[in-house]
């Protein structure tokens, strides 16, 4: 789906369209919206320090798995966290 749509959609419903006509009309789209954020997965990039998994994941809501994921991407960019 892109972009463009999901702003329609919302232009819709904000343009007074019913939930009704919003489900008959776009029913069965699937949109998808990603739980972390390029800001903050900067920001767990500059905040890892090789130790500190667990704790990142506590405090932006994700498993250790996601952060660890991150950093690896990271890492493929380029960028040197922490080991």
């Amino acid at each position: 789906m892109d972009k463009n749509l999901l702003e329609h959609i919302c232009e819709s419903y904000k343009n007074g369209m019913s939930w009704e006509k919003i489900y008959k009309t776009y029913g069965g789209v699937s949109i998808y919206v990603p739980k972390v954020s390029p800001n903050a997965k900067e920001h767990i990039v500059q905040e890892f320090n090789g130790y500190n998994a667990a704790f990142l994941a506590h405090k932006y809501n994700l498993s250790e798995n996601t952060i660890r994921e991150i950093i690896r991407e990271a890492r493929k960019k380029g960028k040197n966290p922490q080991k």
